[in-house]
């Protein structure tokens, strides 16, 4: 009975490792889709940025957004981001597992 049970602990640590390994995978093509904004447009406007801060401030700190802009864009303020910045955030801020992405987005950019 030992042996099934500690094979079925491997299979559970096998497939959490399977799902990092694909959260991560994730998580790297997120951060590269948003660093395509380059910031190559014209500054944002203080209304897209209110929009911005008003879907944030219901799912992410403002450590976790100041970490996010720092880790992708190099960005020290939101006043620093360009329009395309914003607009990529705002609309990756209405998807469903945002919350979640956004963990795996800070922790992989902790291991870079």
């Amino acid at each position: 009975m030992e042996g099934v049970e500690e094979a079925n602990r491997e299979g559970e640590s096998d497939k959490r490792e399977s799902q990092n390994s694909m959260s991560n995978a994730l998580a790297r093509i997120k951060i590269d889709e948003l660093k395509e904004k380059s910031g190559s447009s014209s500054a944002v406007s203080q209304g897209r940025l209110t929009v911005l801060h008003n879907l944030l401030d219901s799912q992410i700190s403002d450590t976790q957004f100041q970490r996010l802009i720092q880790g992708i864009w190099n960005a020290t303020s939101d006043k620093k981001l360009k329009q395309d910045q914003v607009e990529a955030l705002i609309s990756w801020a209405k998807e469903d597992y945002f919350v979640d992405e956004v963990e795996v987005v800070l922790a992989v950019l902790n291991e870079q």
